[in-house]
């Protein structure tokens, strides 16, 4: 019926336009609507054209709107990301790296890892780094009452002293250096097969002896139940990465990509 309404109100060429369902199962394997760039979805497609409209509802949603497959995904419009892109590539890197190592059955600073399922990748999210930017937690003297309002959601801070701006190895051991400082609490919450969102915000503080302090502070979609442990490595343990889509059952509609899982860009287990 959705299909026949477009038709209705589209100008024909001269042969009328033909719904295709050929066409139609290709913007849905390509993701083509819920895409953050289109274009790069479609570049496998160069000799198809293409549109994406994108709707805004001036009363509240209800079931089915903004959604994919009959699922409420997102009730908030994506907000605008602010944090510097190079440095946004490096914090995305550092995670790729270390959820991977996880997958992979690797370990850190001898500590096992695992846990239970397939690993999930981490999605950029620009409305947790919003949350990030409007609760000043780079920036808190203490980030765990910032984040006492927020029971549901995992976070972690990370700081170093630079006399110059931070290069990209600097950055990433800034954040081992989080896990290996700030110990158990971290090392459970980025070890945790769950989480698929993050978004961060930094900070930073001059001194006047030409020195400065760079914080970044991150939160996450979901953290680990109370009951989600490591523990020191005793052995050698299996792999858990995803080997394809049917792996990867946490977050409906999520694929397997280079051997951890991808959500939607959308799909809020819990919320925002």
């Amino acid at each position: 019926m959705f299909e026949e309404v477009l038709l209705q109100d589209m100008e024909p060429t001269e042969d009328g336009w033909i719904w295709d369902c050929n066409l139609e199962k290709r913007a849905r394997d390509s993701d083509l609507a819920r895409a953050i760039y289109p274009a790069t979805n479609m570049e496998q497609y160069p000799y198809m054209g293409y549109c994406v409209l994108i709707c805004f509802a001036a009363t509240p949603l209800v079931d089915g709107d903004y959604a994919h497959g009959g699922t409420i995904i997102g009730v908030e419009p994506p907000a605008k990301c602010y944090l510097d892109h190079f440095l946004k590539n490096v914090i995305m890197k550092f995670f790729k790296d270390l959820r991977t190592s996880i997958a992979e059955g690797r370990y850190f600073h001898g500590y096992d890892l695992g846990g239970p399922g397939t690993v999930y990748g981490l999605n950029w999210d620009c409305n947790l780094e919003k949350r990030a930017r409007e609760y000043k937690l780079a920036e808190a003297t203490n980030p765990a009452d910032v984040m006492a309002n927020y029971p549901t959601r995992g976070w972690t801070v990370a700081q170093r002293q630079f006399t110059a701006n931070p290069k990209t190895n600097e950055v990433s051991l800034m954040l081992r250096d989080m896990l290996s400082s700030q110990g158990g609490s971290k090392l459970c919450l980025l070890a945790y097969p769950f989480i698929s969102r993050v978004g961060c915000s930094t900070y930073v503080h001059k001194y006047t002896n030409r020195t400065a302090v760079m914080r970044i502070g991150c939160i996450y979609d979901s953290k680990p139940p109370n009951d989600f442990k490591i523990v020191p490595l005793t052995e050698e343990k299996n792999s858990t990465y995803c080997k394809s889509d049917d792996d990867c059952t946490h977050i409906p509609e999520s694929k397997c990509r280079d051997k951890l899982c991808i959500a939607p860009p959308y799909s809020y287990v819990n919320g925002h």
